[in-house]
């Protein structure tokens, strides 16, 4: 038996939706709205003290997704694992990055990486969801091909900074390797104002 939660992604956001166009198996299509805000998880109820002690504040979570989930034991398919509070040094002070060649557009979003996620079994994927503009609740999915990348995607989204996120959007991709037609080929820390 679990204790189930919500977290708010990003900041100063409230309850968001994605619109997702479904197939029926009699190739009827309609428009589903897939709830991304609040994000939300199941953990042991024995861990609910440790979460409540952080409620309130800018935190991270760790988590595990599970592929087949068992209603029985959980609600969610998302098991927590760890908790901490944002903290602003985890942002890494150049900017990560790798060759991007191809893509049909080219662009940079100034956003605070709010998900971090790797996907697959014999196949991996590094996807990321971005609070675009670093508040409300305009969220994008973008995917990483590298893990070096994806590293640093965790730390940025563990130091609660926003971040210049640029990207190259491919029409055509394939979706066992990636989940978006986004590719994240660099973060960079943003220009100071002063």
């Amino acid at each position: 038996m679990s204790g189930e939660g919500e977290l708010l992604l990003g900041n100063d956001s409230a309850t968001a939706y994605k619109e997702k166009t479904v197939e029926d198996e009699k190739g009827n299509t309609k428009v589903v709205k897939q709830l991304i805000n609040p994000w939300k998880f199941s953990a042991d109820k024995g861990r609910a003290e440790e979460i409540q002690a952080l409620a309130g504040q800018y935190v991270f979570i760790r988590y595990r997704q599970h592929n087949l989930k068992n209603p029985l034991a959980a609600d969610t398919d998302y098991e927590f694992q760890e908790i901490s509070p944002v903290n602003p040094e985890f942002a890494p002070k150049e900017a990560c990055q790798i060759d991007m060649k191809g893509g049909n557009s080219k662009g940079f979003r100034m956003a605070r990486i709010v998900k971090a996620s790797r996907k697959g079994v014999a196949v991996k994927s590094f996807e990321l969801m971005l609070q675009v503009g670093g508040a409300g609740n305009q969220f994008e999915e973008m995917s990483v091909s590298d893990e070096g990348i994806y590293k640093c995607a965790q730390d940025w989204l563990a130091s609660g900074k926003a971040v210049n996120v640029w990207y190259a959007q491919s029409y055509i991709y394939n979706p066992i390797t990636q989940g978006t037609g986004y590719s994240v080929w660099k973060l960079e820390p943003l220009a100071s104002l002063n």
